[in-house]
């Protein structure tokens, strides 16, 4: 019995998800190809959708459940459809949606070793002796449309929604040195350096740091990776930044919970303010 799921570009969910129902059901796993797989342990370790169809005479079948009680169930490939990470936006959608348990530690051992870039790659490490902040801005860079934004408004949310997620999560570490890195697909990341500086209280130190050159194609694994190696975690609801606060503990997770729009102008007028209380009390001790 196998199975394989749909998905694209950088965004590993959807194997992510078909690798939760091989481990669940413990049947075998194929993956489907997306922009930087091939530089990826699993290219190597997991078998390749389109060189097992080549081998054998599968029926397809999408995934519903649970796998298909019959006499012959390895002659079946699960496809289990693509759907975002944002749950408002499945639902908004009308996507397929199942649960995956993404604090199953042996999972997340078995998903960390295979999403590992299968070279070393220059990743960013923030000091060791500050309050460590990722925030990833998806601008758009250029790509996505005003349509886009208008319909997925969580994912590419206004600029005021990291200002007032900064402003909250500085709250949380009075008189500790923070540093913030600007994780973005924009061309000039300044440029919201520029804007978070304006709300900083003159009593409290925060240095910023972000490319100085940069575009929606550039550091992609690099940055990706990073991610994890921050304290804290500001992010739309962005797979490329939901699928760190997935895999990795952070003491504080901001995201955009929900937005109105009026004339075009876009409001997060909700935002989730997610704490780990062991790590946050850990950080507030040792920083």
């Amino acid at each position: 019995m196998m199975m394989a799921e749909v998905g694209s570009a950088i965004n590993y969910l959807p194997n992510l998800r078909a690798k939760w129902i091989s481990y669940k059901y413990e049947i075998p796993f194929f993956y489907k190809r997306f922009d930087y797989s091939t530089k990826l342990v699993l290219h190597k370790k997991e078998t390749r959708l389109e060189n097992a169809l080549k081998k054998k005479n599968y029926q397809v079948v999408p995934w519903r459940e649970q796998p298909i009680d019959c006499k012959h169930p390895d002659y079946f490939v699960y496809v289990c459809p693509y759907f975002p990470g944002d749950r408002w936006e499945t639902d908004y959608s009308g996507y397929y949606h199942f649960d995956v348990d993404w604090k199953d530690k042996k999972f997340r051992n078995i998903v960390l070793k295979l999403i590992a870039p299968q070279k070393a790659l220059q990743l960013i490490h923030p000091p060791k002796n500050t309050v460590n902040v990722a925030m990833h801005i998806r601008e758009g860079g250029g790509l996505d449309s005003e349509e886009t934004r208008l319909r997925l408004p969580m994912k590419l949310p206004p600029l005021h929604f990291y200002l007032d997620g900064f402003s909250k999560v500085l709250a949380l570490f009075p008189d500790k040195p923070i540093t913030c890195h600007i994780f973005t697909d924009a061309k000039n990341p300044d440029s919201f350096v520029q804007h978070l500086k304006t709300i900083v209280p003159p009593n409290v130190s925060v240095n910023f740091t972000c490319r100085t050159t940069n575009s929606h194609d550039k550091n992609v694994l690099e940055d990706f990776f990073s991610l994890f190696n921050f304290d804290c975690l500001i992010r739309p609801q962005s797979n490329f930044s939901i699928i760190p606060s997935l895999l990795h503990d952070y003491a504080v997770v901001y995201s955009p919970a929900h937005f109105i729009i009026e004339d075009k102008v876009i409001t997060i007028d909700k935002s989730s303010l997610d704490i780990d209380d062991h790590l946050y009390k850990k950080l507030l001790a040792e920083k």
